[in-house]
C-alpha cells in the first residue's frame, strides 16, 4: 500500500481541511493493478475515503430481491486516533 497527500493551499504539515490523500491498494486478481482510494482528512482527525465507481459499484445498487441499497464501499468515514 502507498500513499500520496497534498494540501490545496500548499502548505506541507499540520492541522486544517484542506488535505487530500490517494492511497493505493495492490489488486491481488490482476498484476499491476491498483486501486485507488481519495482520502480527504480534516483538521479534527477524521477523515471521508471514496473509490471510483468503476471499482466498487454505484452508490446505490439492488439485492436480489430487487430491494434498493446503499454500497458500504462507495465511500467511508472514520477518525484517526487522535487522543
Amino acid at each position: 500500500m502507498t500513499s500520496a497527500c497534498s494540501r490545496s493551499g500548499g502548505g506541507r504539515d499540520g492541522p486544517g481541511d484542506d488535505w487530500a490523500c490517494v492511497v493505493t491498494l495492490p489488486h491481488q486478481n490482476a498484476a499491476g493493478t491498483a486501486l485507488r482510494l481519495d482520502v480527504s482528512v480534516h483538521a479534527n482527525g477524521c477523515y471521508t475515503a471514496d473509490a471510483p465507481p468503476t471499482a466498487v459499484g454505484a452508490l446505490r445498487l439492488v439485492d436480489t430481491f430487487g430491494q434498493p441499497f446503499t454500497n458500504p464501499l462507495y465511500a467511508f468515514d472514520g477518525c484517526l486516533g487522535t487522543a
